[in-house]
């Protein structure tokens, strides 16, 4: 399965510069980006946010509008409040999925089947902090983001159906 997120662990560096990606939020913005070490010799982005909302991007392309995708990452959160991401589907102009994720200690795991919807022509994932309103210090860690094509039934069935040894 060919994942559609380039750079998928950090290990090259950030995406993109961080950026703000809060619309209406007053004041000035202070919020960074940075490149750690995840724990298990490799790399993640860490999110940080005092005020405004701290975001990260990622293009992914080569996909088909009502084919199903499964959107996998791992997620750290150190404090403040609960990490967020989204995928923006350019075209259709419609963002989905998106979530605020669950508060636990540690690494954890989020994944989340979605199709991309007709007249979408592109999409980004966003990750984020953001400290909201309240402006509480929030700093959430990112890493191992996939996308990948999930197979059509019929494509499911036929890889099942296959003697082990063949695969």
């Amino acid at each position: 399965f060919n994942n559609l997120i380039n750079n998928p662990s950090f290990e090259q560096g950030v995406w993109e510069k961080p950026f703000d990606a809060s619309l209406t939020r007053a004041g000035i913005a202070d919020f960074k980006g940075e490149i750690i070490n995840d724990g298990s010799s490799g790399q993640a982005i860490r999110l940080s946010s005092f005020n405004h909302s701290a975001a990260v991007r990622k293009g992914f392309d080569n996909f088909t509008p009502g084919d199903r995708y499964l959107l996998s990452f791992d997620y750290r959160h150190q404090k403040g409040l609960a990490p967020k991401f989204s995928v923006t589907q350019e075209g259709a102009n419609i963002i989905e999925p998106s979530a605020d994720l669950p508060i636990n200690q540690g690494w954890q795991k989020h994944s989340v089947v979605f199709r991309p919807r007709p007249l979408t022509t592109g999409a980004y994932l966003f990750l984020y902090a953001d400290p909201g309103i309240e402006k509480i210090e929030t700093v959430n860690d990112y890493d191992n983001v996939k996308v990948i094509k999930l197979p059509t039934l019929l494509e499911t069935l036929h890889l099942i159906s296959q003697p082990i040894d063949s695969l």
